[in-house]
């Protein structure tokens, strides 16, 4: 493991004790990027490490869909416009409390720029056709999106 990849999950692990203490609740945002039938989805360099939809944490007082639109240009270094709100769920996972609001946005390119220091792998997939190694979230947001 390289240096960068050791301090990430350092700061990860000292972080999941922190919140196994403090229990925190908060917001997220999580969004499906699409180009014609396929998505993108991203592996983190830290956690689960499986294929999810790229997103985050919603600051205090900012609005979900702003956070979508900040994480990613943060994450892939793209400016997303007409994300669409297609529901939420609820997250307990790493001892967080967490309500994530899910939003899908159309792309015209598959060009992204993904920050190399929390982002491991980014990859397109068919939507019929998703990686079995993924995060449960993933499930749960295209039941969402295949309710709309």
């Amino acid at each position: 493991m390289n240096l960068k990849g050791l301090l990430i999950n350092t700061i990860h692990q000292l972080l999941k004790v922190w919140w196994f203490i403090t229990r925190p609740e908060g917001r997220g945002a999580k969004v499906m990027l699409t180009i014609g039938d396929e998505i993108l989805m991203v592996r983190h360099s830290y956690g689960h490490r499986m294929w999810t939809f790229p997103g985050g944490g919603v600051k205090s007082k900012e609005e979900s869909i702003v956070a979508a639109v900040r994480e990613m240009k943060e994450e892939l270094g793209i400016d997303v416009t007409g994300l669409q709100n297609i529901g939420s769920y609820f997250s307990n996972y790493e001892y967080k409390k967490v309500t994530v609001d899910c939003f899908v946005a159309k792309v015209d390119s598959k060009e992204v720029y993904p920050d190399n220091f929390e982002i491991a792998k980014v990859e397109w997939f068919s939507i019929s056709k998703l990686p079995q190694e993924r995060a449960s979230s993933v499930d749960k947001i295209m039941a969402l999106y295949g309710s709309k």
